[in-house]
Parts: C-alpha cells; structure tokens; sequence
C-alpha cells in the first residue's frame, strides 16, 4: 500500500484599482483630485470558509482602498477567494458626486 499525502493551498487574490480623472482647466498647480479618494472593496457574494460557514457575507465591506497622487491603489489584506466589487465612498479634494 502506498500513502499518498495531498495539500490544497488556498488560492489567493491581488487586487489593484486604477482611476483616472480630468483634471480642471484652472486647477492649481498643487491641485491632486486623489487626495482623499476612497473606494470599498466588497463581497458580491457570500464568500464562504472552507466549513461551509459564511465567512464574509454578501456586500459585506472587506477593505477601504486608498488611490496614489497618479489615481493606482492596491488591496493590502490577504483576501480569500470569491467575487468582489468594488464603490467610491470618498471624494478626492474637490471631486462632487452627481445625484440624478
């Protein structure tokens, strides 16, 4: 009889945004409309532990994202495997958001 060993490593994620702006035809030369830009990484789906339990349940918020002076941030957590969406929910120095 042979004894066959098997370990399954948890697949992993890397997640990096890009946003891109227009910058205002009289904007300062300082004038960065990253500055306090945020984003929400979000579960799109329950993403489950490998019991079966809800380990991060649907729209639940998994991490803020902050963006560079050039608009590219990157997710820092270890983030399991499953589907993700990410939402502004900050506004960079002087961006409004538009309610229609």
């Amino acid at each position: 009889m042979t004894t066959v060993n098997v370990f399954n490593e948890r697949q992993r994620a890397d997640v990096n945004l890009s946003k891109s702006c227009e910058m205002p035809g009289n904007a300062a030369e300082d004038y960065n409309p990253y500055e306090s830009l945020r984003f929400g990484l979000y579960a799109k789906e329950d993403i489950l532990a490998p019991d079966g339990q809800v380990a991060v349940p649907a729209n639940g918020l998994m991490e803020y994202v902050t963006v560079d002076a050039n608009g590219h941030g990157a997710v820092k957590s270890d983030l399991p495997f499953g589907q993700l969406l990410s939402q502004r929910i900050g506004d960079g120095g002087g961006l409004c958001f538009r309610r229609n």
